[in-house]
């Protein structure tokens, strides 16, 4: 008769995914797994498994999503949202008195691809990227906007004189000829910048920056 049949405690297992220090998930059996009866315990811990799994991809897939809408797909540089709320959280930083934004572009870039082929171009942009981090350092910023144009934010809270110094540094960067194929092709790159003041968010300073990029390229590369 159920009536009198006992009633078993159901038991909660808690399923840890890797380096989790939650539980992703909670198996509940009627069984305590560690004293259960071989095919219950396969069957559990089969379970836990594919639990786990699942959970995995669940957060590699929600981790890709988030990267993607931050960072550009080529070069793995940051997109211009990314750092536009970078901008705006050190400059709401008290003890920061200034800061300085690059505005950039490459020259040369469609003549590359109308010669050679597009993947061609795409690879002389990664170049030109990892040329970028290399001259803008570890405490900087670099956010592809589109092409071969880059909005830059400097590291740290340069003078005028160094964040010239660092524009002429990227210049010349980027004009070191590009090995492609067995040959060698020149670019060129135009830099505008502005330094921040009290009470600008991050829109003005890039806004500023690109004013003096506009000035720049009317004067030529540079």
């Amino acid at each position: 008769n159920p009536e009198h049949q006992p009633i078993r405690p159901a038991i909660a297992h808690a399923v840890y995914g890797y380096r989790a220090e939650d539980p992703i998930g909670w198996l509940v059996s009627d069984h305590n797994v560690a004293e259960a009866e071989q095919p219950h315990r396969d069957r559990v811990l089969a379970t836990c498994a594919s639990l786990v799994s699942l959970m995995t991809e669940v957060d590699l897939a929600k981790q890709e999503r988030t990267y993607s809408s931050t960072h550009d797909e080529l070069t793995g540089l940051s997109k211009l949202i990314a750092l536009m709320a970078e901008v705006d959280r050190v400059l709401s930083d008290d003890d920061v008195t200034q800061i300085c934004v690059l505005r950039m572009d490459i020259g040369g870039l469609k003549d590359i691809n109308d010669k050679y082929d597009r993947s061609v171009g795409d690879d002389v942009l990664i170049e030109a990227g990892n040329r970028l981090r290399q001259a803008v350092g570890s405490g900087g910023m670099i956010a592809r906007v589109g092409g071969g144009e880059f909005v830059i934010k400097a590291a740290g809270m340069p003078s005028e004189a160094s964040a010239v110094e660092l524009a002429q540094l990227i210049i010349d960067g980027i004009e070191e000829p590009f090995q492609v194929g067995t040959g060698k092709v020149s670019l060129t790159a135009t830099v505008g910048l502005a330094l921040s003041e009290p009470g600008m968010d991050a829109a003005t300073v890039v806004r500023n920056a690109e004013l003096s990029h506009y000035r720049a390229n009317a004067s030529g590369p540079g």
